[in-house]
């Protein structure tokens, strides 16, 4: 597997930007480091997750016209089509408030 050119230059201004804007301070610099690395594995985990959604014709949640689709799924009672339109959190949460509010 390799790694975008994108996710190495993004990942590489993040480690110069966190030495420039902390001096010093290697406690500092080491928690900027570390930042960095939990941000890059993230995106690349999610990057993963939706090339796979997308290679099983899954829709891309993070479109605003996918993501309005599903809120009025949602608010009209279909479930089941809402849940591929809709980013987790969004879902479970529309569905929590439609059945006790």
């Amino acid at each position: 597997m390799s790694i975008r050119p994108e996710v190495l230059m993004i990942a590489g201004g993040a480690v110069i930007a966190g030495l420039l804007l902390t001096g010093k301070n290697a406690g500092a610099v080491g928690q900027n480091l570390g930042s960095a690395a939990v941000d890059m594995a993230d995106g690349l985990i999610s990057g993963g997750v939706f090339a796979v959604g997308g290679k099983m014709g899954l829709p891309d949640t993070r479109e605003a016209v996918i993501v309005s689709q599903g809120q009025a799924e949602l608010e009209a009672g279909d479930y089941w089509n809402a849940s591929f339109h809709l980013p987790a959190g969004d879902f479970i949460s529309g569905v929590y408030r439609n059945i006790f509010n």
